[in-house]
């Protein structure tokens, strides 16, 4: 079975208050997804807290923590 990682990401100080609910569902959304697409969901997070999508710098981030697991 494939494994997927996820990425949770949220851009605002607001949403960092909230940020629990906004992993939750993020989470979620995640589990959904492997499961109807035959995946299984990795324990291994990355998280992108404050880091605005609009920017793209949240992609640097990405790929910097996905690089890190590889190794």
């Amino acid at each position: 079975m494939k494994t997927a990682y996820s990425f949770i990401r949220w851009s605002t100080s607001r949403q960092s208050r909230d940020s629990s609910d906004s992993k939750r569902r993020q989470l979620k959304s995640a589990e959904e997804w492997c499961q109807a697409n035959g995946y299984k969901l990795s324990n291994l997070v990355f998280i992108g807290a404050g880091e605005s999508g609009y920017k793209g710098k949240h992609l640097q981030v990405c790929v910097s923590a996905r690089t890190a697991a590889i190794k």
